[in-house]
């Protein structure tokens, strides 16, 4: 079957996004240099589910919450035409001010779903944002922004929910 040659990516499940509804997104500013993002078969990807923000560059880097007012979530929405699976979606990454990533602010209740995780963490609770991917954590931290529970995606992957506290 072909898809044995075709790379995976985490997958990234909308619940309830407050700046989904109200169309409060970036989607003209190009991703930054340093943004977080993944290598498969030598090309760069940038996955649906990290955390960034509006740089004073006007560039979308990963979220540092000194520096940043407002989180988003990075969910460009797939656009396969061959494939129609999560998995197989990221957005490529052209050349460096060439990418523009749709990214969706984040309000507090704000939730979502995701298997986009810096590592799984037995007995998760909370999640902090360390270099734009979602790092768990059991206790919550100075740190934390998300509440966490574990979760599955629709595929019967471990995944966790995402509750977001505020910054």
């Amino acid at each position: 079957m072909i898809t044995r040659y075709l790379p995976t990516f985490k997958v990234f499940e909308v619940g309830s996004l407050t700046g989904l509804r109200a169309g409060h997104m970036l989607s003209q500013q190009p991703a930054a240099a340093g943004i977080a993002k993944v290598v498969k078969n030598g090309y760069s990807f940038i996955e649906n589910g990290i955390i960034v923000g509006l740089n004073s560059d006007g560039t979308v880097g990963n979220y540092d919450k000194s520096k940043h007012t407002t989180a988003f979530v990075h969910f460009t929405e797939e656009l396969n035409t061959f494939i129609d699976e999560l998995k197989y979606y990221a957005l490529p990454v052209e050349e460096v001010g060439d990418t523009y990533p749709r990214c969706i602010a984040l309000y507090t209740g704000d939730a979502f779903c995701t298997n986009n995780v810096a590592a799984e963490v037995e007995g998760a609770k909370f999640a902090k944002v360390v270099d734009g991917v979602l790092t768990l954590e059991t206790t919550e931290s100075e740190d934390s922004v998300f509440a966490v529970k574990e979760s599955t995606l629709p595929t019967g992957e471990k995944a966790y929910d995402f509750l977001f506290l505020g910054v």
